[in-house]
């Protein structure tokens, strides 16, 4: 899906990536791989936003954003939680940072140490506590988030990789990752463009299981995001393969329920029980995925297979086809029906009579387009048929053609040539007067 975004569309696609499993896609494509880690000399500035577009009365709530982001970003950096004293230095601190900048002719962007030196100017102790816990972030071995951004975030395909990141890194680089996709997305919802956004292994982000605790605050940062970017024009995919976990999770649970496309592979029957009183999954279609083989999942029936199989194809046919059909009717002169009905001939007779056999050559040739296009079809069987007696010619005819490497049974592969190549070279045979016709 990624790669035929990437080709067909020109939507935006960002991946967060904890295994680093997506990398090769991008950089084959041309794009961009951001490697967050403290060793790395990739840099992003958390406090960035276009500076250009403030103004003092805040109209485009850019720094009203950007300090609900920062209250996160003190908490965890803190490990502690905020008391009403620790939030209004927070946003007075950001107001003041980026008001200045407003009212300023010359523009910059700040970074972490302009706002950790604002912390350290105000009266309150709380301010000093809040410096304090910043200060390894800011000026100690993990600063990079002290730096101007280094990297072209506005880049179609971003990959953001966060496998090398430590213990106490990981959670603060979580949420400058989040930070910067949500100000992406509220980017192009300006410009009417979409942007598609995959987090693999979503578990790590929303701090379940093993990581219970470290991401807490990315995950409540993930949940608002999962709520509001829908509406900007963002499509969300999370994936993970801890659902017992999530399960767990109150955040992961309801972003499950707020979620409209569930695609299940193989579950254990006690997480599908769950998963059928959390998400509303009727038992009925919980049984294809409960005790089917590996990477089948809900497509275990071949009823089921087959049935989305003609779905799809239907779906992409039909729009071709009467576009074309309506193309040929038009060109008919109006005068046969009109005579018709001079004749006292209903509307249904003149169609099926009269209109219907001048037709003929169109409907043949638009037979003969979708049988060879449904024919000849290779990336929906291949993702949706699950068993070969699903899979249509050209996936079998492909797969033949693999095996020659070790089998070397060369008239087995042309046998099958020919049997792909012949219904469609017959029917052209016997309905190529009605094509040239028409």
């Amino acid at each position: 899906e990624m790669v035929s975004l990437a080709l067909s569309t020109q939507d935006d696609i960002i991946v967060i990536d904890p295994t680093l499993e997506y990398f090769d896609i991008a950089q084959n494509l041309g794009d961009v791989c951001i490697n967050l880690s403290n060793y790395t000399q990739n840099y992003i500035n958390p406090l960035w936003l276009d500076v250009n577009e403030l103004d003092l009365a805040d109209s485009k709530g850019l720094i009203r954003d950007k300090g609900e982001f920062m209250l996160g970003l003190c908490e965890q950096a803190m490990s502690e939680m905020l008391n009403s004293r620790h939030k209004s230095i927070i946003d007075r601190c950001i107001r003041k940072l980026y008001l200045d900048i407003a009212m300023s002719k010359e523009k910059y962007v700040p970074v972490m140490s302009d706002f950790y030196d604002l912390l350290m100017k105000q009266p309150e102790e709380e301010a000093r506590d809040i410096a304090l816990g910043l200060e390894l972030f800011v000026s100690g071995s993990l600063n990079i988030f002290n730096h101007q951004t280094n990297l072209d975030v506005d880049n179609r395909f971003i990959v953001y990789g966060i496998r090398d990141l430590g213990k106490e890194l990981s959670a603060i680089a979580m949420l400058v990752m989040l930070e910067n996709v949500r100000a992406r997305i509220a980017r192009n919802a300006e410009k009417g463009r979409a942007t598609w956004l995959y987090i693999d292994e979503c578990h790590v982000l929303l701090g379940t299981g093993e990581h219970s605790g470290r991401s807490e605050y990315s995950g409540k940062f993930l949940y608002s995001l999962w709520k509001k970017v829908r509406k900007q024009g963002g499509l969300c995919t999370a994936i993970t393969q801890n659902i017992s976990d999530m399960l767990q999770n109150y955040t992961a649970v309801t972003m499950l329920a707020n979620s409209e496309f569930i695609a299940l592979l193989k579950q254990a029957n006690v997480d599908s029980q769950e998963l059928s009183r959390v998400a509303g999954i009727p038992e009925a279609q919980l049984k294809y995925v409960n005790g089917c083989n590996s990477g089948m999942g809900i497509l275990n029936n071949v009823a089921a297979g087959r049935t989305v199989l003609i779905i799809l194809y239907v779906g992409i046919n039909v729009p071709y086809t009467t576009i074309f059909l309506l193309t040929f009717f038009s060109n008919i002169s109006r005068t046969y029906e009109e005579a018709a009905a001079i004749d006292g001939c209903p509307p249904r007779r003149t169609f099926w009579k009269i209109m219907f056999p001048m037709a003929q050559s169109g409907i043949v040739t638009v037979t003969i387009f979708n049988f060879i296009n449904i024919w000849n079809e290779y990336f929906l069987s291949l993702i949706f048929a699950s068993s070969d007696k699903l899979k249509p010619v050209a996936p079998g005819l492909y797969g033949m053609i693999n095996s020659m490497k070790y089998t070397g049974d060369w008239a087995g592969m042309f046998a099958a040539v020919i049997i792909v190549f012949l219904p469609t070279f017959i029917l052209y045979i016997f309905l190529s007067e009605k094509i040239i016709g028409g």
